[in-house]
């Protein structure tokens, strides 16, 4: 199977780098259901024909020739949204040929070849400019990708004091209502750089309260874990809360909470009406996303957005 490299120019630049887009689940679907063993990997990049040319051995597709396709299988057209079975498509070409043991590659005439290389060396070289001069600087590849990272938050860089985490605030619900009436701030007590501990002393209030909102700071690309939320309410009872007991406008990944954009915020229920008199909030914090952590993200993104597009499908088809 041969094919032209994929389109990477003009609105096709972010091609390079997302070639799976919003594909990789409903590829890996699509494989499942044909018998497909080859493996395949979101870290790797299909050598497939996005734009659909390409030359192939009939042979080689059996797979996809000896399936019942029907018309209701694809979406109508016409049809501009990502993420669909056509995409899947798109993309399962590759390995439905190395499944019947052929191969995919890359083909180009030696005139296509001359501006392929131009562009591709133009593209770099800008690039290159604005990330030696106005980004972490100049270097050898991995070290300029290593400073991309650091740059952006990402890999492993940055302790609890690098993350913002030197302060937080605490705001206490009162009466369904977050405001600077009701806010705390304290500092971080550890002497651990990798870990935060926060002693909010509350003034007494006439009001009990249901529920309190921990503002961590004010950066993104924040990861958090072992929280534990010690609530010191009247007679000096302690209720204590695990990062299980928390809602976020990060992302919650189970044992541990991505703090994706500026301004995140952490709320905890306390499971009831009370007069609080203090509250410790003590846990891990680093300036890093995981590479782990970035594609569950972007598979719980690209499952969300699926979702969507069947509903909008759907009711496309009632109008």
């Amino acid at each position: 199977m041969l094919m032209p490299p994929p389109p990477n120019h003009g609105d096709y630049y972010i091609t390079l780098g997302l070639e799976w887009g919003m594909n990789f689940e409903n590829t890996k679907n699509l494989a499942k259901e044909l018998g497909i063993t080859v493996p395949i990997d979101e870290k790797k990049e299909p050598i497939a024909p996005l734009g659909t040319m390409f030359w192939f051995r009939p042979r080689a597709m059996k797979l996809l020739f000896d399936r019942d396709w029907e018309y209701e299988d694809f979406p109508p057209e016409p049809n501009a949204i990502d993420g669909t079975l056509l995409h899947a498509i798109e993309r399962i070409y590759s390995y439905v040929v190395q499944q019947e043991g052929y191969y995919p590659a890359w083909a180009l005439s030696d005139k296509c070849a001359d501006i392929e290389i131009t562009n591709l060396n133009y593209m770099l070289r800008t690039m290159n400019n604005v990330v030696f001069h106005e980004g972490p600087g100049a270097g050898k590849f991995e070290d300029v990708i290593n400073g991309l990272h650091s740059e952006f938050g990402y890999g492993n860089c940055g302790n609890a004091l690098e993350a913002g985490l030197k302060n937080s605030s605490l705001y206490l619900n009162n009466d369904g209502v977050y405001n600077e009436k009701y806010k705390v701030d304290a500092s971080n007590k550890s002497k651990d750089n990798d870990k935060f501990e926060y002693e909010f002393d509350i003034k007494k209030m006439d009001n009990a309260i249901r529920e309190i909102r921990w503002d961590p700071g004010e950066n993104a690309n924040v990861t958090i874990n072992d929280v534990v939320v010690t609530v010191t309410c009247e007679n000096d009872i302690e209720k204590k809360y695990s990062i299980e007991d928390v809602t976020t406008n990060g992302i919650d990944l189970g044992n541990h909470i991505v703090l994706v954009i500026p301004n995140p915020q952490v709320i905890i229920s306390l499971g009831g009406k009370y007069h609080v008199s203090k509250v410790t909030i003590e846990g891990h914090g680093v300036r890093r996303i995981s590479d782990l952590d970035n594609h569950k993200i972007s598979r719980r993104s690209r499952t969300v957005f699926q979702k969507i597009t069947r509903v909008c499908n759907k009711l496309k088809n009632k109008l």
